[in-house]
């Protein structure tokens, strides 16, 4: 069985009000990106966005503090994936390969969804690469979250640096995911394109290589 990394409506073990609220999310999801590709994101309003979702605007901030989040919110979720890691860490093995692990595990199990999670990670990823606005709001989410993700193992993790490199760590790991999914969506030839795990593991290693470069050069 897959994990719902992406839940749907229709996903197993969901109460109405759940369901409900997913349908509510898409819908929010949905006419914003359709809105943003033909309109463009500065001729778009959260207004636009709610009359295209059927819904009111108060309704629209209950889900989504503002255009931007509404379109990036809806990328992959690693925060259950990260909790789990928090319980797992273990102070034998260096701790980048360890959030990294995770990461990737994700990864791989998303290639186990149809095209049209890949589509949708596609459109989303695309947009960011176009309007500064956009990812600008991602990375003011993820920096968020990693902040949040490296004082949690700083307090768990015996490091000699301590918060500090608890958060080297994140971030390096969340840049070079980043940099993945933007990679990943950048190949030309859809029916050649490599797979987002691949890609991951190509830029890790080229990432780890470049840091060994520079170290032996001291």
């Amino acid at each position: 069985m897959v994990t719902p990394l992406f839940p749907t409506p229709d996903s197993p073990g969901l109460d109405l009000r759940e369901r409900r609220r997913l349908e509510t999310s898409a819908a929010i999801g949905d006419a914003t990106l359709d809105l943003f590709e033909t309109r463009g994101v500065e001729h778009t309003t959260v207004a636009d966005i709610a009359a295209a979702a059927g819904i009111s605007v108060r309704t629209f901030f209950r889900y989504f503090p503002s255009k931007e989040a509404a379109a990036v919110d809806g990328q992959p979720v690693f925060g259950p994936v990260m909790r789990d890691l928090l319980t797992s860490l273990t102070p034998e093995k260096p701790l980048l390969p360890q959030i990294e692990g995770a990461f990737h595990a994700v990864l791989v199990e998303l290639e186990q969804y149809g095209g049209a999670v890949h589509r949708q990670l596609i459109r989303v990823r695309t947009l960011m690469l176009e309007n500064g606005s956009l990812r600008a709001a991602s990375l003011r989410y993820e920096d968020e979250n990693d902040r949040a993700l490296a004082a949690e193992i700083a307090a768990r993790y015996p490091l000699p640096g301590g918060a500090s490199e608890a958060w080297i760590a994140v971030h390096l790991a969340t840049f070079t995911l980043r940099t993945a999914f933007d990679s990943w969506v950048q190949q030309v030839d859809d029916s050649d394109r490599e797979t987002l795990a691949d890609t991951h593991t190509r830029l890790v290693d080229a990432r780890n290589a470049l840091v060994a470069g520079s170290a032996n050069a001291r």
